[in-house]
């Protein structure tokens, strides 16, 4: 856990390692801290690395004192017959603290519920020059959840999601938070309160989560939704996928741009680099359509949209310049929207 929040490159070196302070043991990278309790006390500073490496050997105990050599704090640290000098590591003083702040509960996460929120992360951006775009937006009112995820290119938005005894809420939560939820909760819900600043999360084991919210407005993403559509198509997702990765090789290395022409039952695909002056064509056949249209998509972006929907996937576009979208045939709680590029001449 401590290997997951603490960040793998940073200007200050006391946030690569784990603080032993009192009963607890922690983690942070300055917006994410993970607690653990334990049953011993003591005040020390072990590197991240070091503890991982020991463990590694998956020893039957692991025992740490502390030793003052010369005029050095060090730490003996014993495993499988092994002894081992190390540094204490400074003053748990110099640690980031726990976040402390009135925590009101929210509700239960559901396993289903984070893994939701899961496959909403290849959708945020990792431009820092928009925070709000960083993390995935959480909306609950009266039970109900809306979600959105956004890079500025592609969305995800989920509606109508189905929580119980959940307090009415509306935060952004980051990546790295889902993230942690989604690998260490295992089936067991867990405990989301949140504060002015703060979100967190209690796991069954007792493990404590505060993750900073991102303070930040979140764009109306509902305006970019086209009204109407002109047209539509219904496809196999691994029929697609499969012409898709084929031809991406000779798309432009700049645009990744994929030409789509829909006709009667077919949809054609072009990729073109100018530059090598190289061309591939294929195409994938349509269960339905209804309408004809010439658009262009960010291959990279296509891609990464289709492994997410289900294995039936509806199309339904307006025009060449206006998103589209795209969802799993008679699911349209769960949506993705793709900005298409210009085409080509």
């Amino acid at each position: 856990m401590a290997k997951m929040v603490a960040p793998a490159r940073h200007v200050l070196p006391v946030l690569k390692r784990i603080c032993f302070e009192g009963s607890d043991m922690r983690a942070s990278d300055l917006e994410h801290t993970v607690v653990a309790r334990r049953s011993t006390n003591g005040d020390y500073q072990i590197p991240i690395r070091t503890l991982a490496d020991i463990l590694k050997n998956k020893p039957a105990t692991l025992s740490i004192r502390e030793k003052l050599s010369g005029t050095f704090e060090m730490l003996n640290v014993a495993f499988n017959g092994i002894t081992a000098t190390i540094p204490k590591g400074g003053s748990v003083d110099e640690f980031p603290s726990i976040p402390s702040e009135d925590y009101e509960t929210l509700g239960l996460w559901t396993r289903d519920f984070v893994r939701m929120l899961e496959q909403q992360l290849p959708f945020t951006c990792d431009d820092e020059l928009k925070p709000s775009l960083l993390g995935v937006y959480i909306k609950v009112e009266n039970g109900i959840v809306e979600s959105c995820a956004t890079n500025g290119h592609v969305l995800r938005r989920v509606k109508n999601w189905a929580v119980d005894n959940h307090e009415d809420t509306t935060v952004i939560i980051t990546t790295k938070t889902i993230r942690f939820l989604a690998k260490f909760m295992g089936e067991i819900p867990v405990l989301a309160e949140k504060s002015a600043n703060w979100m967190r999360f209690t796991l069954a084991n007792g493990v404590e989560f505060h993750s900073r919210l991102i303070d930040e407005k979140y764009p109306d993403y509902e305006s970019v939704f086209p009204e109407e559509h002109k047209g539509f198509a219904v496809f196999d997702r691994n029929a697609a996928l499969k012409e898709l990765r084929a031809i991406k090789q000779f798309c432009d290395q700049t645009t990744y741009q994929v030409a789509i022409g829909v006709t009667p039952g077919n949809a054609a695909l072009t990729a073109e680099d100018i530059e090598t002056q190289s061309r591939a064509a294929s195409s994938v056949p349509l269960a339905e359509s209804d309408g004809e249209i010439a658009i262009g998509y960010n291959i990279n972006y296509l891609i990464r949209m289709l492994r997410t929907i289900g294995k039936t996937v509806r199309w339904e576009w307006s025009t060449p310049v206006k998103a589209a979208i795209f969802y799993e045939d008679g699911q349209d709680d769960v949506v993705t929207l793709l900005m298409p590029i210009r085409l080509n001449d």
